[in-house]
């Protein structure tokens, strides 16, 4: 990053202008990106490193946070980044925590939160993982005696009236010995913008997506790129049948997988797929009033 941070106003690809940094504040919801006035959905895809999280808030101002980030010995990006974010959005209760698959770099900065923060609901996969990150994820959830569903394939998820929220993926009491292709997958739909929310999931899931749905069920204007831009994912018959306008990797600055793989940024780059980078450009923040959005980059949070 440089001394400015992008702002990418999308009237359905109309124009594109920058803003100085020092406007950006402690990843503050600043009035002034809406891509119309009243817009009212707001969606974070949040730097933490080698790792997910997404938080939304509904129309309806409902919290929904999708994955936590990585907790090691030396960095607990639920404790350092999603708890400090939080509290400076003034929220105090978080509706729905969805872990999409068991893996430390998505859950284990839940478990933070889960402690800090009062949460309604957890979805998950049913997918039972032997890993310290699983098993202290379960035993928070147990000890505070949250709430706890599982979510597969065809679920419809009554996050907000305004949204039609459904799990794609993964499939339905068959579940395949992979935790990455048994990530949750959500497709939401806002009125004319939809977002396609993808896990770690790789080929095999991808294809099996791709067959049980048809293309306007699986069509996303803005898609979080699958499992860190890794040669894994992100397949032709995936992205051909999404046909997002907007892609979005999260991943770690200089991370020891050297993701996102240049391979994949080509793939992206060769079917005109607008790429953007928690790497590169922090966190990603998007609103929506539902007919528009506006596509901001934050910055780094540390």
């Amino acid at each position: 990053m440089n001394n400015f941070n992008k702002i990418f106003i999308k009237l359905r690809r109309i124009h594109v202008f920058f803003i100085p940094a020092l406007f950006i504040c402690g990843l503050l919801m600043p009035d002034f990106v809406s891509a119309k006035k009243g817009s009212d959905m707001y969606v974070y895809f949040l730097d933490v490193g080698q790792g997910d999280a997404v938080f939304i808030k509904t129309p309806s101002g409902k919290n929904i946070l999708i994955d936590g980030g990585p907790a090691e010995s030396a960095f607990d990006a639920g404790k350092e980044i999603i708890i400090p974010f939080l509290k400076r959005q003034n929220v105090k209760k978080i509706d729905v925590i969805v872990a999409t698959h068991p893996h430390g770099d998505h859950i284990g900065g839940l478990v933070s939160v889960l402690k800090d923060i009062p949460v309604g609901e957890v979805l998950d996969t049913g997918f039972v993982y032997p890993s310290p990150y699983y098993e202290r994820f379960m035993r928070v959830i147990n000890s505070k005696k949250i709430k706890y569903k599982i979510v597969q394939k065809d679920d419809k998820l009554n996050w907000d009236p305004a949204l039609s929220v459904k799990v794609l993926s993964p499939r339905r009491n068959n579940l395949y010995e992979d935790p990455n292709n048994n990530s949750i997958v959500i497709r939401m739909v806002y009125n004319d913008i939809s977002f396609l929310l993808t896990g770690d999931m790789e080929d095999i899931a991808e294809y099996d997506v791709v067959s049980n749905y048809r293309k306007d069920e699986l069509s996303a204007i803005i898609m979080k790129v699958a499992h860190h831009g890794s040669t894994t994912s992100s397949t032709d018959i995936f992205l051909e049948t999404v046909q997002p306008e907007v892609a979005i990797i999260c991943v770690g600055r200089l991370n020891r997988f050297h993701l996102p793989r240049k391979s994949i940024l080509k793939r992206y780059e060769d079917y005109g797929i607008e790429l953007h980078r928690t790497d590169k450009e922090g966190t990603i923040f998007i609103s929506t009033d539902g007919e528009t959005y506006a596509l901001q980059a934050l910055g780094f949070a540390k």
